[in-house]
């Protein structure tokens, strides 16, 4: 974990995971093992993200969850969104709010 992450109170982190420079992850979220979150990512409130590579600049919305997934730079998933295992998603890529993905 860099020392540059911030990492809120009442965080759940299960290694090994990596979580890089610029990264805030918010009070009640889940990093699980095998997990990648990329320099400047967001982890909103209550959501979960394991086995799952998060690339530079993306952000997790609230109660959203990442499971065993590959998401490009810059994408946001939304608000209790799910991110279903073995999905990949390009660049810039949008998952809505209250939607659901497989792989």
């Amino acid at each position: 974990m860099s020392p540059e992450a911030r990492i809120e109170d009442n965080v759940t982190l299960t290694g090994p995971c990596f979580i890089d420079a610029g990264v805030h992850v918010k009070s009640g979220a889940s990093i699980g093992p095998y997990t990648v979150l990329g320099k400047q990512c967001h982890v909103e409130e209550d959501a979960t993200v394991r086995g799952s590579i998060v690339w530079a600049n993306g952000r997790i919305g609230r109660e959203a969850v990442v499971d065993n997934a590959i998401l490009g730079r810059h994408c946001h998933v939304g608000r209790a969104a799910t991110v279903g295992a073995g999905a990949m998603l390009g660049d810039k890529s949008v998952v809505t709010d209250w939607s659901r993905t497989r792989g």
